[in-house]
């Protein structure tokens, strides 16, 4: 995969990743997705097991005032034409532009012939393990 394609997937993810934006979230992933999130390790077969999970994790989200986020740092390392892992931090914001958090998180980005790219596991992590840095 090419650096441009890949950042462009991430950015476009990134700006959909909104409180109340989950059929376009769902999207942006290939099933089954693992996501190692809060201690957790979450196995998902469909869009169907995903839609709970992000629903609730956005409600908890927005209740703390997050309305959306920007990339801050970006790593893409292509592994081959249909792999790459991509290592970011991010910064979340208040709907008044506010910050409410800076988060960090690699992914496994896969890219199926027929789908296009998606993601196939998130590792939410510390700022300063984001790979790249």
């Amino acid at each position: 995969m090419k650096n441009l394609e890949i950042s462009q997937f991430i950015h476009e993810y990134c700006r959909a990743f909104r409180p109340g934006n989950i059929n376009e979230i769902i999207k942006y992933f290939h099933y089954p997705t693992t996501m190692l999130v809060n201690g957790m390790n979450i196995h998902v077969a469909s869009s169907v097991e995903l839609e709970p999970l992000l629903s609730s994790g956005l409600s908890d989200m927005k209740s703390k005032g997050f309305s959306y986020s920007k990339i801050q740092d970006l790593y893409i390392h292509s592994l081959s034409e249909k792999i790459a892992i991509v290592s970011a931090s991010y910064i979340r914001f208040k709907s008044d532009d506010t910050a409410l958090e800076e988060i960090a998180a690699t992914y496994t980005i896969f890219k199926d012939s027929e789908l296009g790219c998606g993601i196939v596991t998130i590792i939410a992590h510390e700022l300063d393990k984001v790979i790249g840095k």
